[in-house]
């Protein structure tokens, strides 16, 4: 048989062992559905109150985002539990990827996995947090110098959901 010289064209024959195996892979990871932490609507995080109405899901945004006009300095739990859960997700996700790959896991299950942990996450952050402090007057009335814990409410009732976009 003749050696093969550059530019000759050469009869090639290719098999595919998993014909569609890339159409299959997309197909587990093209979803809708995400991971919401926090006070996600259709939760009790959107429902609960405190004694006296006020729901929790305002305490948590006014605490975060601050109130101005109330005295309340921006304290970023929401953000800064975000990068926790991030990270302590991360190991745990990719881990658990070749279970989603070999179609012993979905992509749902693999986000209700991560929710959990994810919320000790914010939790943690929450009891964690100390800056900007309680004024001097919030510290007498309250009792405490943490400035995210008073009755430990608006901590129980972070949640999480797995949820359509």
């Amino acid at each position: 048989m003749p050696r093969a010289r550059a530019g000759d064209v050469l009869p090639v024959t290719i098999k595919q062992k998993n014909p569609g195996w890339l159409e299959d892979l997309q197909k587990k990871y093209k979803s809708n559905k995400q991971l919401a932490i926090g006070y996600p609507i259709g939760t009790t995080g959107t429902s609960t109150k405190y004694p006296d109405g006020t729901p929790v899901l305002l305490v948590a945004a006014a605490n975060n985002f601050g109130a101005p006009s109330r005295g309340v300095p921006a304290r970023d739990f929401m953000d800064q539990g975000a990068v926790r859960a991030l990270e302590k997700t991360g190991p745990i996700t990719a881990a658990l990827i070749p279970k989603v790959n070999a179609g012993d896991m979905t992509l749902e299950q693999l986000l209700d996995t991560l929710g959990p942990v994810a919320v000790a996450e914010f939790q943690q952050t929450i009891v964690d947090f100390d800056d900007p402090a309680n004024s001097d007057a919030t510290i007498k009335a309250k009792g405490s110098s943490n400035p995210l814990v008073d009755t430990s409410l608006m901590n129980q009732t972070l949640t999480h959901i797995v949820r359509s976009k």
